[in-house]
Order: C-alpha cells, then structure tokens, then sequence
C-alpha cells in the first residue's frame, strides 16, 4: 500500500522523554509533575477525517487497533522509522516551544492512543484530540497504581 503525496499533510511530533516535578522560585521541589517532551520533529503523513466518517478510526467496522482504544482519528505514513509511540503529542500546525527548544504540551493538538498498527509498506497511529492548553500527565509510559476500595 503506497499513498499518494497529495493526500499528505504536514505535521509535528514531540517524544516523551523524562518526567520531573516543577520547582518553586526560591528552587525547591512542590511535588507537582512536570512532563518534559523532545524538540517538535516536521513529518508528512495522511490523517483520516474524524470519527463518523467512512474510514475514521472510531468506525467499529475497520478499527484495527481494538475495541477499547479511544481514538478519533488516524495518522498513517509511509515512514517506517517514524519513532512515534503511545507517548507522543502530535501537532497540526507549527508548535510553540518552551524557553529550552522543546515542545509545549499545553500547545498539542492530539495524543497517541495506542501503539501503531505496521502494515507492510505503512504505520497506523490512533489519535484522540486534546484541548488546548490542557496540562496533563495522561501519557506517562509510568504504570499507575489502581486501588480497590472495596
């Protein structure tokens, strides 16, 4: 399967890389966690219209990822070194940078879902869109404890 360029947008991804915890102005440590990502990285790839739409990746009919991934849209590349994983943000126009180089957060227009489903000739990524300037910490690789109250 081979895409056409003309069906090729430009976007961005920034990788996970650390996760620290935000320090106050005389420098100590207030607890609160700080995700830190990679520069933003230029790429091209085909991004499927939204969930509802023939081909989305919501449709119960081609969803190749599993039945309780939440996405809403896909990303699909012909790039099969495209380190893209369930970690990173995407960006659909140019992302704004920190003081240090590296991409905001706040600023990501959608989050990976899932681990890219590989094709032969073509990587598919899940996508769920986020708000702008949302400050989370959803896309941790670190497990989170579940506690049954029970």
């Amino acid at each position: 399967m081979r895409m056409l360029d003309k069906n090729k947008r430009t976007m961005w991804y920034a990788l996970y890389e650390s996760m620290t915890t935000e320090t106050d102005a005389n420098g100590d440590e207030t607890g609160d966690p700080v995700v830190n990502y990679s520069v933003p990285v230029e790429f091209e790839a085909v991004l499927s219209p939204g969930r509802g739409y023939s081909g989305g990746a919501g449709t119960t009919s081609q969803n190749i990822y599993g039945i309780d991934i939440d996405a809403e849209r896909r990303i699909v590349t012909d790039d099969l070194d495209i380190p893209i994983d369930e970690t990173s943000l995407i960006y659909l126009h140019t992302p704004q940078t920190l003081q240090n180089g590296h991409a905001d957060p706040a600023d990501a227009d959608y989050s990976v879902s899932a681990r890219p489903a590989a094709g032969l000739n073509f990587l598919a990524f899940p996508i769920k869109s986020r708000l702008r300037n949302e400050v989370t910490v959803e896309s941790t690789p670190t497990p989170v404890e579940v506690v049954n109250e029970n």
